[in-house]
């Protein structure tokens, strides 16, 4: 393995194992050509503080399934996941630019993608997304605050349920007996 100014630049077959990738304290971008053509190579997990990957960075890693990206990759270069075999994607919003082909001839079954790169109407044929992809679009603000939302409307209703116990034990309600007298 080749690692340079935080730029991952070489891996090979005997880095790879139980068919992952252990990635190295400091990598903030996997360069070009760094993972092509290990077959070995079945699940990747791209490490946080990883901004960009580069161009053709994991073409024909024909075994690779399973990719996590986190959010706080910015880029994704041109034919980086090319000529494998990914089961399904989720692209995080963080992601600000994916390079022409960057999934060609790849065995994709569903790809997530932000709204702001699905608004792009040519997306598919410029990602090499084949049409009979499942594609599902976040809108991760509205997904953010509905998830806001639930907790709030959890808390709300936890907080009713405290407030009537309370008010029953104090005697407090008049749907209710209060404190039984002895």
């Amino acid at each position: 393995m080749i690692v340079d100014n935080g730029v991952l630049l070489e891996v090979e077959e005997g880095d790879i194992k139980n068919g992952g990738f252990e990635f190295p304290y400091g990598v903030t971008s996997v360069g070009a050509y760094a993972f092509c053509g290990l077959n070995s190579l079945k699940s990747i997990k791209i490490e946080k503080g990883v901004k960009s990957i580069g161009e053709f960075a994991f073409d024909h890693c024909h075994n690779l399934k399973t990719v996590f990206l986190p959010d706080g990759v910015k880029s994704i270069g041109k034919r980086a996941f090319s000529n494998c075999r990914i089961e399904n994607i989720v692209i995080p919003n963080s992601v600000k630019s994916i390079g022409d082909d960057a999934f060609l001839m790849s065995k994709i079954d569903t790809i997530t993608l932000p709204e702001h790169l699905a608004q792009d109407r040519t997306w598919r044929e410029k990602y090499a997304i084949n049409k009979s992809v499942n594609v599902k679009v976040i809108d991760y603000l509205r997904e953010k605050y509905f998830e806001y939302q639930r907790v709030t409307n959890e808390k709300i209703y936890e907080l009713n349920q405290r407030i009537e116990e309370l008010e029953k034990a104090l005697g407090l309600r008049k749907d209710t007996e209060g404190p039984k007298q002895k």
